[in-house]
């Protein structure tokens, strides 16, 4: 049957003819037309596979439907995982520490911090970001006076420094905010942020704390928006000039770059979603175009920054993980659901990285009968336009589509919708929820850390290092319907989880100690095992010989914009910051249950009673 569903998507998302495009050795553009007789021949081909594919999956799937009716088709989660509180175990925690990866601890963007960029910014500055016109209750979802809630951490690095270094990390990533640094289009830069930034990347390394820059966050300038962003060609080499720009300034203080944090997810927030700032004229037609050209600007910073600098700087990108999976395989709709959004937030940027044969990348962003872009380029030094890949994950969304029998699936209400039938045990779920049983997080994921293991091993396809740039847990979750609460416990839980997973890429299955399967044996204590292979997957991860190079969770400060959902999300390892209102530097901070852990885990702490014998 996947061979059918293979046919009907490939003939689905080829029914449009293709806005082709292809780069030379120094990564112009060359527009390629498509011919009237093969657009013709095209559309009549994928036509007639269309109609024979989706003839026999629609068969299947009244099948289905039939077969579901009157059975319950689906195995319970709490067959296999009991939702409960592990016991604290302080050996398997130092025995991860032991292994953590070379780079350790925080990412954050500065604009969610700091408000950089806008009115309510601290501290203040003369540029102006794109979110400054989107921080209103039209956009942001609550009633938070932003006025009084970023940190202001630019004008007391020292301290914050400090702040980090209490918590044992060697590591911290954040974001070049462009609209405070570049305040307009000629090429004229804000000394006095720079200055802030470099003696914010002093104090850091004063401190042992390796900065690591990404140059583009999901904010823009105002005045980038205005002349069109990345919707146009003629943009590319602007933020092109910045970036290299940038690097040359921080030379000294920076060595690991990311152009990009997770595009595939800012187009389709921006473009799609249209939960990001715009003008109004943005559209699902130009997603493609505008992640196409994103992807030309990394490849020519790239490629311009390695012939200047070699190896003294190294350029990732980082990309979401972001892959949306059936809550039933058998369930047809579900599956083309998923398949269709996971191309677009997943599949699209990480098949571009992969290299053919020929040393050539393809980039492909079908949305059926709206959207079919094309790029090819030839790698010429076989680099693969990257020093390493930035994974960036909080768990796979579950699609349910279906007969619910009764239970009413958790989630956001934007994100999932339950029509039931109170007096008997039946309904509908319509939406990204999780398995039965299982908790989501609220800002949509479902409680899935052992998914880290699937990215992981898919990233290191492309025999690059690999740094997790991005992980973690809300500690605000649905566990039943639309009803949130707050469980530090399972953030908690989420954070050890990923932990051992980066440990077990330290670890060599073929010689397993006893304590290596003390680790193995608290992941499964720690993951859910809806499907029963949870072992497989723990073997198979093991033997994949991941080159993990960094764990860096979002994120420190429990004070933080996220994005639309305001501060309604609590992604953040503080349970609480407080801020002096007229200055915003940080006055105290309150640790939760899984920022004590992360602690413990960064600094290495013995267990007790090896401090007693020590």
């Amino acid at each position: 049957m996947n061979s059918v569903y293979n046919i009907f998507f490939d003939s689905l998302n080829n029914l449009l003819a293709p806005d082709r495009m292809s780069l030379s050795k120094n990564l112009d553009i060359e527009k390629l037309k498509n011919s009237l007789t093969g657009n013709v021949y095209r559309f009549a081909t994928n036509f007639f596979k269309l109609s024979a594919s989706g003839t026999i999956i629609a068969g299947y799937g009244c099948a289905y439907l039939a077969y579901s009716l009157v059975t319950h088709p689906y195995i319970s989660i709490s067959k296999y995982f009991i939702n409960k509180k592990p016991e604290e175990d302080s050996k398997t925690t130092y025995q991860a520490a032991q292994n953590l990866p070379d780079y350790y601890g925080y990412s954050t963007s500065v604009f969610q911090d700091c408000g950089a960029g806008t009115e309510k910014e601290s501290p203040k500055f003369k540029g102006k970001s794109n979110w400054d016109k989107w921080l209103t209750p039209e956009h942001i979802k609550g009633e938070t006076d932003f006025s009084k809630f970023f940190v202001n951490y630019l004008d007391h690095p020292k301290e914050f420094a400090q702040l980090l270094k209490d918590q044992g990390i060697n590591s911290f990533r954040l974001s070049l905010e462009r609209s405070i640094i570049q305040t307009n289009n000629n090429n004229s830069y804000d000394e006095i942020v720079i200055q802030k930034y470099k003696t914010l990347f002093q104090a850091l390394k004063n401190h042992n704390i390796e900065p690591l820059v990404t140059l583009h966050h999901f904010t823009e300038p105002q005045w980038f928006e205005d002349i069109g962003r990345f919707e146009k060609e003629d943009n590319i080499n602007s933020f092109v000039s910045f970036s290299l720009k940038m690097m040359e300034i921080f030379k000294d203080d920076v060595t690991n770059w990311m152009t990009f944090n997770e595009p595939g997810i800012y187009v389709f927030q921006t473009y799609i979603r249209k939960v990001y700032p715009g003008k109004g004229h943005e559209s699902i037609a130009m997603a493609g175009k505008v992640l196409r050209n994103i992807l030309i600007a990394h490849m020519r910073i790239y490629k311009q920054a390695k012939a200047k600098y070699q190896d003294n700087v190294q350029i990732g990108f980082t990309h979401q993980w972001l892959k949306f999976v059936p809550f039933n395989e058998n369930n047809p709709i579900e599956k083309i659901t998923c398949q269709i959004l996971s191309h677009i937030t997943y599949g699209a940027v990480y098949d571009f990285f992969k290299k053919s044969d020929d040393n050539t990348h393809k980039f492909s962003y079908k949305i059926p009968g709206i959207c079919n872009t094309e790029l090819e380029v030839e790698d010429e030094k076989g680099q693969g336009f990257m020093d390493f890949i930035g994974v960036q994950h909080y768990g796979y969304p579950v699609m349910k589509i279906g007969f619910n029998y009764g239970t009413k699936f958790p989630g956001n209400s934007e994100a999932v919708t339950n029509l039931n039938l109170p007096w008997i045990k039946c309904g509908l779920t319509f939406g990204a929820t999780s398995f039965e049983n299982g908790s989501v997080a609220s800002f949509g994921p479902p409680y899935s850390p052992e998914t880290l293991m699937d990215a992981l091993t898919e990233a290191s396809h492309y025999n690059k290092p690999i740094m997790i740039t991005e992980t973690g847990f809300d500690r605000r979750v649905y566990k039943k319907e639309q009803l949130a609460e707050e469980d530090e416990e399972i953030q908690k839980r989420a954070y050890e989880a990923i932990a051992i997973i980066a440990a077990l890429t330290k670890l060599s299955y073929d010689e397993i100690s006893a304590e290596n399967q003390q680790l193995i044996n608290r992941l499964k204590q720690l993951v859910p095992d809806h499907d029963g292979f949870l072992d497989q997957k723990i073997e198979d991860f093991c033997k994949a010989q991941i080159n993990l190079t960094g764990l860096l969770y979002w994120t420190f400060l429990s004070r933080q914009l996220e994005w639309e959902n305001g501060d309604k999300v609590h992604l953040g390892a503080l349970k609480d910051v407080k801020i002096d209102p007229n200055t915003g530097q940080i006055t105290n901070i309150t640790y939760s249950s899984a920022s004590i852990f992360l602690q413990k885990l960064f600094n290495n702490v013995l267990p007790k009673e090896e401090e007693d014998s020590a």
